[in-house]
């Protein structure tokens, strides 16, 4: 396989001008020293089933998925005399509300955890493939610290996590960030990856393209030599939206170097959301060796602090509803691959926040501080047996109107359970459920 490799050639200099152009937020800790702490199995844990059961009593609509729903727009894809039959998106919701369209496609020698070792046998030199020798184009994959359970939808199966997903750059900067979902199907593996950045004063990513994300995973692939010497590759033909699926917000967009938004292809001001570039075409990678195991332990822990106005994420009363918010929000993973391949993780963040209410188009405070609470916990593992991944999203804010939560519950299980259930729960003085 020739380096003749289709990819955009961007400058050295965009990633960095892109950092400084944005005033990225400086990371207020960083720890490698040990597993993280997280909770038991969310779709397991009684004070979590307490939570929704408490919200049922008191009347408050619960929002279930049981995992019956089957998509339409459902896409084929053959490779190598097999086929596969999926939703071309992934969900958060087990519906078909989509979140990401399903760019990648593994064929072959595919479980998640040897597409893992694959990529991060790997360095980050990818000079030969037209990217720049910059950041985060020169750094390695690692798993994932942070990136939330997204789940595609595959006949035969159903509802399938991304028990693994994995990353190349720094949560508090830019990165690619990849998911990978294991169909139960053999010989197939789906994938969506995106190139994201770190929305200033959050802990919150914006995706930026999808494409190039996209490119960068081909690229690794070859360079992994696993790949089938006869028909490395395949496209899928338009399968999802074409042109564009999401949207960056105007006020993001517009603080991006003109070097960046001229690979999106819009240029600068926009008065309104722009596109997210996405042909609407996944690549089948056919893998037809397997690389060797990348086992061990791997521990992550990053504390990011809040300085912004956000919109009120939850309750909220109309598109002027703004918070202006502080404080640190810690995040942690665990990932463990033994000697025979079983993969485990968990993964976690936690804040206090202080919220104020606010004037939007004046920025003056039109409220009494408040405390927000902000928490995730995520666990997961795969092996020959099977797989599940587990995702319990909370949120909940003491105001003096009284007390808003938000309790989102994901949980897929190869060949077993498959739920989402999620409610929120507005100002009411009564007693507060127990985070």
């Amino acid at each position: 396989m020739n380096n003749q490799f289709p990819t955009r050639n961007l400058k050295p200099g965009i990633l960095l001008a892109l950092v400084l152009g944005l005033g990225l937020l400086a990371v207020a800790g960083c720890s490698e020293d040990g597993p993280v702490s997280v909770t038991a199995n969310p779709a397991e844990n009684g004070y979590l089933d307490n939570a929704f059961a408490k919200a049922a009593d008191k009347s408050v609509t619960i929002h279930r998925q049981d995992g019956s729903i089957i998509p339409g727009d459902l896409v084929t894809v053959e490779s190598l005399g097999k086929s596969l039959t999926f939703y071309p998106y992934t969900t958060t919701e087990l519906d078909e509300k989509p979140v990401a369209p399903v760019n990648l496609v593994f064929a072959g020698e595919v479980d998640p955890v040897q597409i893992r070792s694959a990529l991060l046998s790997l360095d980050g030199d990818r000079t030969a493939f037209g990217f720049p020798a910059a950041y985060p184009f020169d750094q390695v994959w690692t798993d994932a610290l942070g990136g939330s359970v997204e789940a595609a939808w595959v006949d035969g199966e159903g509802w399938v996590g991304s028990v693994i997903q994995l990353t190349i750059g720094n949560y508090e900067t830019l990165r690619f960030h990849l998911r990978l979902y294991r169909t139960g199907q053999d010989g197939w593996t789906l994938g969506n990856v995106e190139f994201e950045v770190m929305i200033p004063g959050t802990a919150d990513h914006q995706v930026l393209h999808w494409e190039l994300a996209e490119q960068v995973v081909i690229a690794d692939l070859v360079r992994s030599g696993l790949l089938d010497a006869d028909v490395p590759m395949l496209s899928t033909g338009p399968i999802n939206q074409v042109g564009g699926f999401g949207e960056i917000p105007a006020e993001i967009y517009n603080l991006l170097p003109d070097e960046l938004t001229a690979m999106i292809g819009t240029p600068t001001p926009v008065d309104g959301p722009v596109l997210i570039p996405s042909d609407g075409e996944a690549t089948i990678l056919n893998l037809a060796q397997v690389a060797p195991l990348v086992s061990g332990e791997f521990t992550n822990s990053i504390t990011i602090s809040y300085d912004q106005y956000v919109p009120r994420p939850f309750c909220s009363s109309g598109p002027y509803d703004y918070l202006y918010v502080t404080g640190p929000v810690q995040f942690d993973v665990w990932v463990d691959v033994d000697e025979n391949g079983n993969y485990r993780y968990r993964s976690s963040y936690d804040g206090t926040l202080q919220a104020v209410p606010v004037d939007i188009m004046t920025g003056q405070p039109i409220g009494e501080p408040f405390f927000a609470e902000v928490g995730d916990r995520q666990r997961g593992s795969l092996n020959e047996r099977g797989a599940y991944v587990a995702s319990r999203i909370q949120r909940l804010t003491r105001e003096l109107e009284g007390t808003q939560k938000l309790f989102d519950d994901l949980y897929t299980r190869e060949g077993g359970l498959k739920r989402y259930r999620m409610f929120t729960r507005c100002f009411d003085a009564e007693e507060l459920m127990e985070f």
